[in-house]
């Protein structure tokens, strides 16, 4: 794509989960602390998170996430749906039918006049 920049950085993403291949449990449990106060974690925690093997730790994450998920959605159904402004795409991810290698991929972008709003408005099911 003209002037477009890939922005997944596969190498800065394999160094960060080699870099956190071995994870203390402490670790992992200060991460999940700081994930129940609903913030952001960095790059290393992500990876540190992906690389546990220890069964009964890796459920320590899976309850965690439910409790989380619990406190942001409550019993809700919540859907997201991708709002496409374009099928144009720098990236290769390989599950995406957008991706650059995609020679299949009809490429279009939409283009509205600059006075146009664009209105979003919040769906809720009851």
């Amino acid at each position: 794509m003209e002037g477009g920049q890939d922005f997944i950085y596969g190498s800065h993403i394999r160094r960060v989960l080699e870099e956190n291949r071995t994870v203390e449990k402490e670790r992992i449990r200060g991460i999940l602390n700081k994930a129940h106060e609903i913030r952001l974690m960095s790059d290393s925690d992500v990876a540190a998170l992906c690389n546990i093997t220890d069964p009964d730790l890796r459920q320590e994450v899976f309850t965690a996430a439910e409790e989380i998920k619990k406190q942001v959605y409550d019993n809700r159904i919540v859907m997201f749906a991708p709002l496409y402004l374009s099928s144009k795409c720098v990236n290769a991810c390989r599950y995406c039918g957008f991706r650059a290698d995609n020679q299949a991929q009809s490429r279009t972008v939409l283009r509205a006049p600059r006075k146009t709003p664009i209105i979003f408005k919040r769906i809720q099911i009851c």
